[in-house]
């Protein structure tokens, strides 16, 4: 699990999203990265509340950099145990 906070109250997701990514923006766009195989562009909003936001067809968490707690780092999807990678089969 994930944690983050916004203002003083940390916020523990329930699971880790496939992929993450810190961005200095609160309206970010995703097209699934992969050229022909992502998906439609679209735009997303990150809730100045929550300070971060999932994209509905990859599930990409866009976390917004005032919401990451100092000194976390957050991984990129192949750091996650149990979480398969392109190159891995489904467990």
């Amino acid at each position: 699990m994930a944690q983050i906070t916004r203002g003083n109250e940390p916020r523990t997701t329930t699971h880790d999203a496939p992929e993450s990514e810190v961005v200095s923006s609160w309206r970010v766009a995703c097209d699934g990265g992969d050229g022909a195989l992502g998906h439609p562009r679209v735009w997303l909003q990150i809730p100045e509340e929550l300070g971060w936001v999932e994209c509905g067809y990859c599930d990409k968490r866009y976390i917004h950099e005032s919401a990451v707690t100092p000194g976390e780092a957050v991984q990129p999807a192949d750091s996650h145990p149990g979480i398969p990678t392109r190159d891995e089969p489904n467990r």
